[in-house]
């Protein structure tokens, strides 16, 4: 048998663990956020283990015990991304937000999407009156695809920081009164 056949054996043994793992240290994540990050890992590892002198072949090289700990560490840090840029954090989506298994919060949380929606126009008039057709697609853009204000204004030419001022105030304006004033 390949040293690489060996190790995507013994991945698939391993990944209850793994997933167990997981679950425990992140407990807030759902179920397919804790595969995505498991399946990264394994594809991170197989990946590694290809490349001559790699932590991934040092690690089989020494043990078990040691490649786990590595597997659970891509796993952990993949997870830890995702979290630290907020993409599983609620961020709407089309067929609903993440972590809202009721019919009550999914409910609401649509509701809460078409409010948002409402405020596009207001909050790009506010913030960028000569571009305000860029502002509200690249608003309408972050709001369905949760990407990060960066990679949205790049994507429709405008600021990151007008764009940031801007999804601020909607979200401000959804939980309290609209502020006129640029924050």
């Amino acid at each position: 048998m390949s040293p690489c056949r060996d190790l995507t054996i013994w991945l698939s043994t391993s990944r209850p663990s793994l997933l167990r793992r997981l679950r425990h240290r992140f407990p807030r994540v759902c179920a397919s956020g804790i595969e995505d990050a498991a399946q990264e890992a394994a594809l991170t590892t197989v990946r590694l283990h290809k490349t001559p002198g790699s932590c991934v072949q040092r690690a089989w090289e020494r043990s078990a015990e040691d490649l786990e700990r590595l597997v659970f560490t891509f796993a952990w840090r993949s997870l830890r991304g995702e979290l630290r840029r907020g993409a599983r954090r609620g961020h709407f989506h089309p067929d609903g937000v993440t972590g809202h298994r009721d019919a009550a919060a999914q409910v609401e949380a649509q509701d809460t999407l078409r409010r948002a929606r409402r405020l596009i126009p207001d909050a790009a008039q506010i913030h960028a009156p000569r571009t305000a057709p860029a502002l509200s697609a690249a608003l309408e853009d972050r709001l369905r695809t949760g990407d990060d204000d960066l990679a949205v204004a790049t994507r429709h030419g405008v600021h990151r920081s007008v764009l940031c001022r801007a999804r601020r105030w909607i979200l401000t304006s959804l939980v309290g009164e609209p502020s006129l004033r640029r924050l």
